[in-house]
C-alpha cells in the first residue's frame, strides 16, 4: 500500500484534525458515506480508492509494511466515529463483531429503517402469516418471490419472526415442517406415501411439485 511520488501518510496527516475533547484523528479529506448514512474518510492509492482508517491501522500496526490487511477483517471504530483514523481507536474485527458492535452503539440500520428496505415491520408480520404461494405473496408487496421466502424461512427478519408462530400454507393439511419436508424427499408413489402421513396422493403431488408449500420446500433437495 504505497503510493507512486508522495508517501500516503504524508498526504494523510496534513488532512487531519485533532479533537481535543474525545482524541479522535478526524479526516478532513474526500469521504464516502455508506448506505447507513456514515461518513469515512478515503485516499487514492496507486488508483485504488482505499478507507484512511484501514490504511493507518495497517500503517501503525504491522510490522512487515509488505503484508497486505485481509479485506475479509473489519477494521472497526472504539470511539465510534466514522471520520477517525486515530490508530489508538482502532481494532480488527469480523463482519459479524462489527455488526454487533454497530448495533450495540445504536448505529445498526435494520428493518423498514434500512435505506434499502421496501417492506414495512407491519407488512413483514403480514407476509410471515399469509397463505399462498410466492409468486402470489410477492405481486401484491411488489416484491420479489425470493424476498417472501427469506421471510418465511427467517433467513431475513428473523429478529422480528423469531418468536410468532407462522399460519402455515397448508390447503386444510394438518401436517408440521418436518412432515412436509419429509414427504418432499420420502421416495415412492404418491399413494403411498399419502397412505403413511395420512393425506390424499393429490397433496402428496402438490408438495412435491411445488404447488403446495413451496416456500419451504424451495431449494431442499430430493
Amino acid at each position: 500500500m504505497t503510493g507512486k511520488s508522495i508517501p500516503p501518510i504524508k498526504r494523510i496527516l496534513p488532512k487531519i484534525k485533532i479533537n481535543e475533547v474525545t482524541g479522535c484523528w478526524e479526516f478532513t479529506g474526500a469521504v464516502i458515506i455508506s448506505r447507513g448514512g456514515y461518513k469515512y474518510g478515503i485516499i487514492e492509492i496507486n488508483y485504488k480508492h482505499i478507507l484512511v482508517h484501514r490504511y493507518m491501522y495497517w500503517f501503525s500496526n504491522l510490522n512487515d509494511k509488505n503484508q497486505k490487511l485481509d479485506k475479509k477483517i473489519c477494521v472497526c471504530h472504539k470511539c465510534d466515529n466514522t471520520i477517525c483514523c486515530n490508530p489508538s481507536h482502532l481494532f480488527l474485527g469480523t463482519n459479524k463483531d462489527n455488526s454487533v458492535d454497530a448495533s450495540r452503539k445504536g448505529r445498526l440500520q435494520r428493518g423498514e429503517r434500512h435505506t434499502g428496505s421496501k417492506l414495512t415491520e407491519k407488512q413483514v408480520l403480514e407476509i410471515y402469516k399469509m397463505k399462498g404461494t410466492l409468486k402470489t405473496i410477492a405481486n401484491k408487496y411488489k416484491v420479489n418471490p425470493h424476498t417472501i421466502f427469506d421471510i418465511k424461512n427467517r433467513k431475513t427478519w428473523k429478529w422480528l419472526t423469531k418468536n410468532i408462530t407462522p399460519i402455515i400454507e397448508n390447503h386444510n393439511i394438518k401436517l408440521t415442517n418436518e412432515q412436509v419436508l419429509e414427504i418432499y424427499v420420502t421416495k415412492g408413489t404418491c399413494k403411498v406415501v399419502g397412505r403413511n402421513f395420512g393425506i390424499s396422493p393429490q397433496a402428496v403431488s402438490s408438495i412435491r411439485n411445488g404447488t403446495s408449500w413451496s416456500w419451504l420446500t424451495k431449494g431442499k433437495r430430493k
